[in-house]
């Protein structure tokens, strides 16, 4: 990451494998077979699937205060990812071919707006609406048919949100029976109940997450 100006950061990624491959063994013992023993059809080096060569994400974001609804913090970030190429599985042959995942580009853009306890965004997901392919799987593959099931990126969405933040602070004890004050984090907009944080005993409240101390 880096700071361009008071109101300009960027950021960038890059991983970069040389070279991924697992030693696997040709064969395992199996009675049930000829020799005793069950041939794979593997390589002695194979190449690890699931794993792009090249993958890499970069963003832009530009903040600043505005002077409307409060004088609160708006911001712009525009981002960008790439996936390189990737085998879908270890080995290769019929009837489950070994494919090709990945080679797609996704970007996005995002503004939002922090006023204190209330924060609103929108996201411009996949803009280019790009079908990248994130895994083949070759388990149900007919060629005769022409059958192939692929799993892909989701294709270009938007995502709109308003939060509002609050605190309380509660009487907690921990199990080690130490009494201390814990400020817990309430959200309107969540997929985290508020009972997950805390339950109520007695007059008391156990926290079940880690202390935040006042």
């Amino acid at each position: 990451t880096a700071v361009l100006s008071e109101n300009m950061q960027m950021g960038f990624s890059l991983t970069r494998i040389f070279d991924a491959y697992v030693n696997a063994p040709e064969s395992f013992p199996d009675d049930r077979f000829d020799g005793g023993q069950a041939y794979l059809g593997l390589d002695p080096k194979s190449d690890l699937p699931m794993f792009a060569d090249t993958s890499y994400s970069l963003y832009v974001e530009y903040s600043d205060q505005l002077p409307f609804l409060g004088g609160g913090e708006g911001y712009a970030r525009l981002q960008h990812s790439f996936e390189g190429t990737s085998l879908n599985q270890l080995g290769d042959g019929d009837p489950a071919p070994q494919q090709e995942n990945g080679d797609y580009r996704l970007t996005d853009l995002i503004l939002g707006y922090d006023m204190g306890d209330w924060k609103a965004q929108l996201s411009l997901n996949n803009i280019s609406d790009e079908r990248g392919v994130t895994y083949r799987d070759s388990s149900d593959f007919d060629p005769y048919y022409g059958r192939n099931s692929d799993n892909i990126v989701r294709p270009r969405n938007y995502n709109f949100s308003i939060r509002r933040f609050f605190w309380f602070i509660a009487e907690c004890q921990s199990l080690n029976s130490d009494v201390k004050k814990a400020r817990l984090a309430c959200l309107f907009y969540s997929t985290i109940p508020i009972t997950q944080m805390a339950r109520p005993l007695g007059r008391e409240w156990h926290c079940e997450y880690p202390w935040l101390d006042s």
